[in-house]
């Protein structure tokens, strides 16, 4: 192996990766400042399900179709979810679930549809 090559392998083996920059950019964030991003991510990585709760209900209250690069994306998100994951938050993933079944099924689409119908099947 050539020793530039050794070089760019080392290199990007020693890189941080996206999610972990990710989370050293986030780590000091108090929970209820974190933006839709990065409460989607911190769910679909699932991180602190249970604490981010209120915040996703917050965010969903003002803005149901609350998303960084799509709309709905928090709503995909949270149908990533487990029942086990929601700990003590479980009161207000009721209110969560309340809130996105009144959307008006023409404001979203077939994906939408199917994310919203995996949250009703989550037993809390």
């Amino acid at each position: 192996m050539s020793s530039a090559w050794h070089r760019a392998y080392v290199k990007c083996w020693q890189s941080p990766s996206p999610l972990e920059l990710w989370f050293e950019r986030v780590i000091d964030i108090p929970i209820e400042e974190l933006a839709v991003e990065d409460l989607c991510r911190a769910i679909r990585q699932n991180l602190c399900v249970d604490q981010l709760m209120p915040g996703v209900l917050d965010v969903l209250t003002e803005d149901p179709l609350a998303g960084e690069y799509y709309d709905g994306e928090l709503i995909a998100a949270l149908s990533t979810i487990k029942s086990k994951d929601l700990k003590d938050q479980k009161r207000i993933f009721i209110q969560i679930k309340q809130l996105i079944n009144q959307l008006e099924p023409s404001d979203i689409n077939n994906d939408l549809k199917k994310d919203i119908s995996k949250i009703n099947q989550i037993i809390v």
